[in-house]
């Protein structure tokens, strides 16, 4: 699920050609995946609120507003038997730096 939320988010910043001098064809292909990307583009910028709005209001069939909004507006007293403290932790890893080859003086460290 988080995959799909980071391919999505190419689509969340402006187009930036990645060279100068691109022949026409070229920017048409970027134009052409960023559009399929388009499918993709989350409804949220943030991870962990993409992960909430998910866990809250997922089905099979995608998100339910109407569920969510009910989780969010039941009074105190309820709310615990529903849903409890949530907790969301996103870790990126450097998956460049991960590639690397590192000598073994620096791996223990």
């Amino acid at each position: 699920m988080l995959g799909e939320h980071m391919s999505g988010k190419v689509t969340l910043r402006p187009l930036q050609l990645p060279r100068k001098h691109m022949k026409l064809a070229e920017i048409n292909d970027l134009l052409v995946a960023r559009q399929e990307g388009l499918s993709l583009k989350p409804l949220d910028s943030n991870a962990a609120t993409h992960l909430l709005r998910h866990a809250l209001g997922g089905t099979e069939y995608g998100i339910e507003h109407a569920k969510i909004a009910q989780l969010l507006s039941m009074p105190q007293e309820v709310v615990r038997l529903f849903r409890d403290d949530i907790t969301i932790t996103v870790v990126y890893l450097d998956s460049e730096y991960l590639r690397q080859p590192h000598s073994q003086s620096t791996q223990g460290r």
